[in-house]
């Protein structure tokens, strides 16, 4: 409220001050005319203490605009920063994926080739990624592509610095899969829409939903143990010769940024 009335209060003072000065002037030649120093004397003090607070009246105005230009600037620099929030939330998130990739690196115990995905195609009928590393970098057909959380596929065309990955729910994709608890095994199915079908599984098998269900290695393109997802549920096949689950994949397929390619081939199982 105290603000709203200083600015008219300023300007008031500012406009009527040639009028109060100039009489206050007059009053001072006529005085030294007439030869009274004395007289005077009391009107020269007010003019001076005028001035003064005319110079101090200055300073608060001048005082009033710098504080506004600093504002203007302090509202500039914070809104800067929230524009870069989600830029350093970015690579943030970026730098901590990376420092997890690192460390399965080190001990997943096989040679790998890290990689960016660098597009994707997860429509119903295709499920691919692509990656930035090729033959030049030693990827080939077949080998497996993985992520600290699983599973992910397998490449299936590799160019000179560049490879495309079959992912595990592309309708054409296979691996062996077995059970982390029980060693139950059964072949994996991308079904197209996001999941996998496991099948061909032995009616007595004990296979429980929210099991892991992990690759199974042996004379596979894929080495053993790889988590593969989870059983989601299961049912009987209408021939009655088998079961068959549903497994929700271990990694989220549309928001993997970062890969590894195992530079490994099935001859190397042990």
């Amino acid at each position: 409220m105290q603000r709203k009335f200083q600015r008219p209060a300023i300007l008031f003072l500012l406009i009527t001050s040639p009028f109060w000065l100039s009489s206050l002037v007059s009053s001072c030649s006529k005085s030294l005319r007439t030869g009274s120093v004395e007289s005077i004397s009391p009107v020269l003090r007010l003019f001076a203490s005028t001035r003064d607070g005319f110079s101090h009246l200055f300073s608060a105005i001048t005082g009033v605009f710098s504080i506004e230009e600093e504002n203007r600037l302090l509202r500039i620099k914070l809104e800067t920063l929230e524009a870069h929030e989600p830029v350093h939330q970015s690579l943030s998130a970026e730098n901590a994926r990376l420092r997890s990739l690192l460390d399965f690196k080190k001990k997943s115990g096989w040679p790998t080739v890290g990689a960016q995905v660098i597009g994707r195609d997860l429509g119903p009928w295709s499920r691919t990624l692509l990656i930035d590393k090729g033959q030049n970098h030693g990827i080939r057909d077949g080998m497996a592509v993985i992520t600290p959380a699983g599973f992910v596929g397998r490449v299936t065309q590799s160019g000179k610095t560049t490879s495309r990955v079959t992912v595990l729910t592309d309708p054409h994709f296979r691996v062996m899969a077995a059970s982390a608890v029980g060693r139950v095994f059964g072949l994996a199915m991308g079904n197209g829409g996001g999941q996998l079908v496991w099948t061909y599984l032995p009616l007595d098998a004990d296979i429980q939903e929210k099991q892991a269900v992990m690759t199974a290695g042996g004379k596979s393109f894929a080495p053993e143990n790889i988590p593969i997802g989870t059983v989601r549920r299961i049912w009987q096949d209408p021939s009655q010769l088998y079961r068959t689950a549903e497994i929700v994949p271990a990694v989220e397929l549309n928001g993997v940024e970062e890969i590894l390619v195992v530079l490994w081939s099935a001859s190397e199982s042990s």
